[in-house]
This record gives structure tokens, sequence and C-alpha cells, in this order.
């Protein structure tokens, strides 16, 4: 079972509040190899289930989680790439499973 998480963002008021923000969606946040650490502490496995403002986007969820955004190397949401000039713009919906990845080096 996928453990449950809920947060609210802190939004800059000078900015207006989002459309919607009041409906909250459910999404999958998935952390892999070194960023599993940024998940929620006693978190089993690699993958949370996350309540989010509706219209959240994901590099909202990415920085509400401390996930250094030079980190997130590889962005997938729903098994599709995401790359990084849409990471700010696009807005997860209910249901979404948003997994990501650190830089990988080998030899």
């Amino acid at each position: 079972m996928t453990p449950r998480v809920s947060w609210r963002l802190t939004w800059d008021p000078s900015k207006g509040w989002p459309d919607g923000y009041l409906s909250v969606v459910r999404i999958e946040f998935k952390l892999f190899a070194t960023l599993s650490e940024y998940l929620p502490a006693g978190t089993q496995g690699h993958s949370v289930a996350v309540d989010i403002p509706a219209g959240t986007t994901i590099h909202e969820v990415i920085d509400q989680f401390h996930v250094p955004r030079a980190k997130a190397h590889l962005v997938v949401v729903n098994g599709v790439y995401i790359h990084l000039s849409e990471r700010d713009t696009y807005e997860l919906q209910a249901g979404d499973a948003l997994a990501l990845w650190p830089p990988i080096a080998g030899g």
C-alpha cells in the first residue's frame, strides 16, 4: 500500500491564487535511486500518494519535497518524458504518476 501525504502549497499572495485552488487532486509521486531520500520519513518503497491543489505544476511538487531541481534529471508523467521547459507549466491531474530519476553516470 502506498502511503498518503497531504500538504498545502504556500502561494505568493501578490501573484494571486491559481484557478481552482480549493480543489484537491491525488497523484502518485515516485523518486528513484538517490532521490528516494527526499520522500517523507517512514515511506516504504519509492512512492507516495500526494494530495495537491488542482493546478499544481511539476516544479511545485519537486520544490515542496525539497528535491533540488538539478537532481531531477529525468522527469516522467504517466510514462511520458516531460522536457525541462514544460515543468513550470505542466499541471498535474488526478491519478497522474510523477516519477523522477537523478542524473546517471557510469563507465
